[in-house]
Parts: C-alpha cells; structure tokens; sequence
C-alpha cells in the first residue's frame, strides 16, 4: 500500500471523527465529479479541435462550418457544466444536513440511554 494513501486515509478519519458531515459532503463531491471527468475532458477535446479547425490555420485552412460547430457546442456546454455544477453543490449539501441529522439523532439516542 501506498504510504501516502495511509497517510490521507488516517487525515479522512481524524476528519470523520470530528466533523463526519463534512468528510460525507467531500465524499460525494469526489464521487460526483469523478463521474463528470471523462465527458468534461472529451467536450473540451472536440471543443478545441472546432475552434482550431474553424479559427487558426494550423492544418492550412479554416473552415466556416468548425466555427458553427464550435458556437453550438461551447453554449450547451458551458450551460450543462453550471447547471451539474449546481447539482453537485446541492447534492454536497445535502448529503452535510442529512448527516448532521443522523449524527445528532443518534448522539441523542445515545444520551437517552444513558439517562444523561
């Protein structure tokens, strides 16, 4: 095993203990973002590939319809990257209050057990 993996798995549960609603809204941020990579990496690959076709003349010629192209993929892009930014951020949210919720159930439970 890595040793820097240890050492990060031994930060997350320090964090855990402290602040477990925190490392569960990190958790789902990763998890989400995680799944977005690969389409944002691949958008912004023919994205630039349209705007270098249609706006330089790297390959010799500049085409009009790479320009179109580009326009009608940048727009719808760039507006479904804020809207599952958005997404994400709620879902991070989220995911904090319900852990809150649990945590603070449960450590009431617990007190009530007790007969504190």
């Amino acid at each position: 095993m890595n040793p820097f993996k240890i050492l990060q798995i031994r930060k997350m549960v320090k964090e855990a203990r402290g602040n477990p609603s925190k490392l569960a809204g990190e958790q789902v941020r990763e998890a989400l973002w995680g799944l977005l990579i690969l389409p944002i990496i691949f958008g912004v690959i023919v994205l630039g590939l349209f705007f270098i076709m249609g706006y330089t003349h790297l390959f010799g010629f500049t085409l009009g319809i790479f320009r179109i192209l580009f326009w009608l993929g940048l727009v719808p892009s760039l507006i479904t990257f804020l809207m599952f930014r958005k997404l994400i951020v709620s879902a991070s949210k989220i995911s904090v209050t319900q852990t809150k919720r649990v945590v603070d159930a449960v450590a009431k439970d617990t007190t009530n057990e007790k007969g504190v």
